[in-house]
């Protein structure tokens, strides 16, 4: 079993690409990369940021 999270938040996923929080949400809220909220929080699915990672259409 791995330790990775089932979902990755915002910030983590900028810590990852070693870039900001911003540019994160600004590919969220174009539909590059889906994500669902709780609360104020947008959290990515691991399997998601996969396949945006290896440039596959949705």
């Amino acid at each position: 079993m791995s330790n990775t999270p089932p979902v990755l938040s915002v910030r983590d996923i900028a810590a990852r690409w070693k870039c900001s929080r911003q540019s994160v949400l600004d590919r969220i809220h174009s539909g590059e990369i889906k994500a669902f909220k709780i609360g104020r929080r947008h959290l990515v699915p691991i399997q998601e940021l996969e396949r945006f990672e290896r440039c596959e259409p949705r």
